[in-house]
């Protein structure tokens, strides 16, 4: 999942009129900035993120001097140098999960980060409370009656809608509510048309777009499918929509304005793509943008603003990728970012917006010991 920005955010992100994004004017007092996290990968706990500005550079060299240029005045306070060093444009550790966790979900709801599900089949969740820089991950019971790898989910108001997954007898088409607030419930409220795994899932106001991923729950070019579904939340209803120009698993998806980014991922011939499509929610119409520096399948992808961000995933070698790259939606370019510091297959990523008075710096967290 990967979702994403709070109903709260979503009302305060610069809209794409915004003239620092669109213009790459310099950001100084506005101190804009977009917080990418990614967590957990193939038998890791580990979780790291980076800060990125709200807006677009235009040149090759630009980020850094933005970075330069929105914290210059914060200089003087020696302990903020320190900070800066450790986050600006570079990432960094955060709390380690109790779990270690892959092909799982996060979210985002009012400065709670939750992590739920894991390919291993655990079936309890557990939370990181991000306005508090001391913050550990805090452990919570089970929350759903089965055991659930590689499911697709959205955050919707106060509840994340979790669908299909694998569980013990292969692809799942069962659909699950959790509250985000406690007592922390889960119940089982529908059926999927359909089983999916290893698929995709986006919001687009009340209406979920369940898109990509394997009919079977044993992924292989045969099981692979093409078809999208679309859930309404509030008449608790499925209706198909036109159906993707590809068929794809282990994709990373994303939601940037009217349209589901579709990246990377395995084909109809199980290779390795670094392919990038955009399908309208709308017109149902399908688009490729430019391909990736890298091909990755089982990646994090996340839109900051008007930037797709992609982390991680496994190249065609079976090698776990540290490396991280950003698209431009203006310039249409792919920008490679500094690497994580751990290799990451089967991570999640979340995104929110934040921003920081002209006086201080984001809060910089207490550096946190490597752990996988």
């Amino acid at each position: 999942m990967n979702n994403s920005l709070s109903k709260e955010e979503l009302e305060n992100k610069p809209k794409a009129s915004d003239e620092t994004l669109e213009s790459g004017n310099d950001p100084t007092d506005s101190k804009k900035i977009y917080e990418v996290i990614v967590a957990g990968g193939e038998n890791k706990k580990s979780v790291e993120h980076i800060l990125l500005p709200a807006c677009l550079p235009k040149e090759k060299n630009l980020l850094a001097r933005l970075w330069s240029a929105i914290f210059s005045k914060s200089s003087e306070n020696p302990q903020s140098k320190t900070d800066e060093a450790n986050l600006l444009g570079k990432w960094s550790y955060l709390k380690p999960m109790r779990n270690r966790r892959e092909a799982f979900m996060t979210a985002i709801y009012q400065d709670q980060m939750f992590a739920f599900g894991t390919r291993s089949g655990a079936r309890c969740f557990e939370t990181l409370d991000l306005s508090n820089p001391r913050a550990r991950w805090q452990y919570h019971g089970d929350i759903l009656s089965e055991y659930i790898s590689a499911p697709a989910a959205v955050v919707y108001g106060d509840s994340v809608y979790i669908f299909g997954g694998n569980i013990q007898r292969g692809a799942s088409t069962n659909v699950y509510r959790f509250s985000l607030v406690p007592p922390y419930t889960g119940d089982l409220i529908c059926q999927m048309p359909e089983p999916r795994s290893s698929h995709n899932a986006e919001i687009f106001d009340d209406k979920v777009i369940i898109l990509c991923g394997s009919s079977t729950g044993f992924p292989w070019a045969n099981d692979l499918v093409d078809t999208v579904m679309q859930y309404d939340i509030t008449n608790n209803s499925f209706n198909t929509l036109p159906s993707l120009p590809v068929k794809v698993v282990y994709a990373a998806t994303a939601k940037w304005r009217d349209n589901v980014l579709i990246v990377g991922g395995r084909g109809e011939q199980y290779h390795d793509t670094n392919t990038v499509w955009m399908y309208n929610v709308s017109s149902g119409e399908s688009q490729k943008l430019r391909p990736m520096r890298c091909k990755r399948n089982s990646c994090a992808a996340v839109v900051a603003g008007d930037m797709l961000v992609v982390t991680g995933g496994q190249n065609s070698r079976a090698f776990e990728l540290v490396s991280a790259e950003c698209y431009n939606f203006h310039t249409s370019k792919w920008t490679e970012l500094p690497p994580m510091k751990q290799a990451r297959n089967c991570p999640s990523a979340v995104v929110r917006y934040r921003t920081v008075d002209r006086e201080q710096v984001p809060a910089g967290r207490q550096p946190v010991k490597e752990e996988n």
